[in-house]
């Protein structure tokens, strides 16, 4: 299962052996990072998303094609990210009307990639990308979840496009 981390999530790095707690996402140039509540003994208050080996207990690895983590287990979260397989219904672009959704499935996911900067996590199908905030609603592969964009969208604003205003 792709993951990525979120504000509040205890971690584990290479480089320290205390469990750590995540502020916020950043997007670095070289690679995605995570800033930390407390900073690390020699000063450092950001970890690359390669150097995280744990989080919330559950063992995760790099996985440099997505530049998110692959969970080595079961990861309890309050919503997961859509999945490969998933599929999602989203709108037509520049379409108003309702009925104007398409559902797809989920080929893959993407953050930080050189050739389009931007600190938002984009949904990959077939033929097109686009960002968590034009997903509708998720259907799940493997297991059920119950969807609720807003609060889908509020846990994972970090990954959101910078110019995204949420309703309060």
């Amino acid at each position: 299962m792709l993951v990525a981390p979120v504000a509040g999530d205890k971690i584990k790095v290479l480089s320290s052996p205390d469990i750590l707690r995540v502020s916020s996402y950043t997007s670095l140039k070289s690679e995605p990072a995570v800033y930390l509540r407390v900073p690390l003994d020699d000063g450092s208050r950001a970890v690359y998303f390669s150097d995280i080996v744990e989080i919330n207990g559950t063992p995760v690895e790099y996985d440099s094609a997505s530049k998110l983590l692959k969970a080595l287990g079961p990861l309890k979260r309050k919503f997961n990210l859509p999945q490969p397989r998933d599929k999602v219904v989203t709108k037509l672009i520049d379409t108003a009307f309702k009925q104007e959704e398409v559902k797809l499935e989920v080929k893959d996911l993407r953050l930080h990639s050189r050739k389009e900067p931007s600190k938002a996590l984009l949904v990959v199908t077939k033929d097109s990308s686009f960002p968590l905030t034009d997903i509708i609603n998720i259907e799940r592969e493997i297991g059920f979840e119950k969807f609720k964009r807003e609060t889908f969208l509020q846990y994972y604003m970090d990954y959101l496009p910078y110019n995204v205003k949420l309703k309060e």
